[in-house]
C-alpha cells in the first residue's frame, strides 16, 4: 500500500470511531466483562 492509501484507511477508521464512539479500548473492555460473566445470565430460562 501506498502511504497516501495506508493515511485515509487511518483517517477513516478515526472517523469510524469517532461516529460509533467504539475503539479498541472499548472492544477489550466488552470482552473483558463478557468474560467474567456468569453463563447462566447469559442463557434462557429454557437454556436456549
Amino acid at each position: 500500500m501506498t502511504s497516501e492509501t495506508t493515511e485515509a484507511i487511518e483517517n477513516r477508521k478515526s472517523l469510524r470511531s469517532a461516529c460509533t464512539q467504539i475503539d479498541a479500548d472499548y472492544v477489550l473492555h466488552r470482552l473483558v466483562e463478557i468474560d467474567q460473566m456468569d453463563v447462566l445470565d447469559i442463557l434462557n430460562d429454557d437454556g436456549g
